[in-house]
């Protein structure tokens, strides 16, 4: 065990960092953790910080882990760092994500921890993406010692608000994912830390490794495979305290007023204009201090000091407005609002009839038949794949796919129109084909400049709204198909497109 002292000024504590230290499971096998431990005056033991996840600690992901982990020492908190088995300079091997093996290592790690004697028997488990995923997962097991949980950018639903499937269709971020993961997990731990044993662990794992993109490509619909791991599917599971949170831009934004929706514990969220990634160090700004607000989670809920917290808005959501579109964009329009709870009394249904090329305030006596027109060229204006929100991948003007399309549109708004929380259609669908694809997005409109996509949502017509398969009809059907959450404000003088298209690349 490697170890040396870190002092920082304005900080109230000194810490020792460990850099490897082994931590075996039930089954023997090694995984690797490195340690930042606050020095107290009293050499009192503290609560501990975990992150769980298989990006490398040595080299990857070590600038981030070095940004948020000594913090949390610096506050008295001994903080954790794990990879997880078959990763960076673990032991074992992976086969996919999230899998049972991942969860079981992730209860052990936590009560491990606990009885640690720099440990006080309190920790909090905390991660973005996949890290924030598998803390909510862990939280659903209920451990004994831990005791709360921040996950950022993180799912509870696998299946539709994943880097994998949308509306049951799948994306094209699963398959750059299904390279991208094998080639990280193919690195080699390092001989430095691992000693010489590091070429035997290395090819054992080369042997061993497998890639996940078969499953998630053959599993296409919502089934057992996805269920496993979504928390959405037993929201009772989770009872200790959880700040979820999300941006706007990322694909995984869904999760936090879902999660929300359906948490019976002490939950809270936070959604900012960011991407995929920790808000204090993402964009679209502006950017928040997000260290500042995990340390008084950690403070309310594992030192038990009443900070305030608990009387934080449990909602807190930029609400945007428009910017003239372009794929790289700095800083968001908007301001911040705040909810004490989710579902919120405060909004209240808008509803709109689509009818000959309009979104009218009212529905129309005589109902009418549109066809959605079939031109693979709807998409280009739909911006990076990037489900992370990647810089200079944010979608373009979108005149060029609504020419394209079957389109609706509002006349210009007497006054603003806040949508916050998830706008649907509900249709009666015809088609020729059981297995065809509706792509939906809604659009903003101003007096002069361009359309800026305000959201889209897809849907596999094959699939119900649970994602599971129809049965073969030549009947027109009803569907409804929601779009994933966001806040927005639709300025007066603006004009809301509906705009439908039957495929969407590069996005499916």
């Amino acid at each position: 065990m490697d170890s040396s002292m870190q002092i920082f000024k304005g900080w109230p504590y000194a810490y020792q960092e460990v850099e490897h230290c082994w931590i075996r499971m039930t089954d023997g096998t090694r995984l690797s953790a490195r340690l930042w431990l606050p020095e107290s005056p009293k050499c009192e033991a503290s609560p501990a910080v975990f992150e769980y996840i298989p990006y490398r600690k040595r080299d990857l992901h070590r600038a981030r882990d070095e940004a948020n982990h000594p913090f949390f020492a610096g506050h008295g908190y001994a903080s954790v760092r794990v990879d997880m088995r078959g990763s960076g300079d673990s032991e074992g091997s992976i086969t996919d994500m999230y899998t049972k093996a991942e969860l079981n290592d992730a209860v052990e790690i936590i009560e491990w921890i606990a009885d640690q004697p720099w440990c006080d028997g309190r920790v909090g488990m905390m991660g973005t993406s996949w890290g924030g995923t598998s803390s909510l997962q862990a939280a659903s097991r209920r451990p004994e010692s831990l005791k709360a949980v921040i996950a950022v950018c993180a799912t509870n639903n696998r299946f539709e608000d994943d880097i994998h499937h949308m509306g049951g269709c799948l994306l094209t971020d699963s398959i750059q994912w299904g390279a991208h993961l094998p080639a990280i997990l193919a690195a080699p731990p390092d001989p430095d830390v691992v000693g010489s044993n590091w070429r035997k662990l290395w090819l054992d794992r080369l042997e061993k490794i497998t890639s996940p993109l078969e499953n998630w490509i053959e599993h296409e619909h919502r089934d057992d495979y996805w269920r496993w791991g979504s928390v959405n599917e037993t929201p009772d599971a989770i009872q200790c305290p959880v700040l979820a949170v999300g941006g706007w831009v990322d694909r995984y934004s869904n999760t936090v007023l879902n999660l929300l929706a359906k948490s019976h514990t002490r939950c809270w969220g936070i959604v900012g204009p960011w991407r995929h990634e920790y808000p204090h160090l993402s964009a679209p700004g502006p950017v928040i201090d997000f260290q500042g607000e995990a340390l008084r989670f950690w403070d309310r809920w594992l030192k038990d000091i009443d900070n305030g917290f608990d009387d934080e808005p449990r909602v807190r959501v930029w609400l945007q407005s428009y910017d003239p579109p372009r794929d790289d964009q700095r800083q968001r329009s908007g301001h911040w609002i705040g909810e004490s709870e989710w579902p919120c009394e405060n909004v209240t249904p808008k509803v709109f009839y689509p009818s000959s090329g309009r979104l009218l305030a009212k529905a129309c006596r005589d109902s009418e038949s549109s066809q959605v027109p079939i031109n693979l060229a709807v998409g280009l204006a739909a911006g990076d794949t990037g489900y992370m929100g990647r810089t200079g991948g944010l979608p373009l003007a979108q005149q060029e796919d609504d020419a394209f399309s079957l389109v609706f549109e509002s006349e210009q708004l007497e006054a603003p129109l806040d949508l916050v929380g998830s706008a649907f259609l509900r249709a009666d669908v015809d088609s020729d084909e059981r297995v065809a694809t509706l792509v939906l997005r809604l659009n903003d409109v101003p007096p002069q400049g361009d359309a800026a996509r305000v959201t889209y949502a897809v849907r596999n017509l094959a699939l119900d709204e649970a994602g599971t398969p129809t049965q073969s009809s030549n009947e027109p059907r009803r569907i409804s198909i929601e779009f994933p959450n966001t806040a927005y404000r639709f300025a007066a003088g603006h004009k809301i497109r509906l705009a439908i298209s039957s495929s969407y690349w590069p996005m499916i």
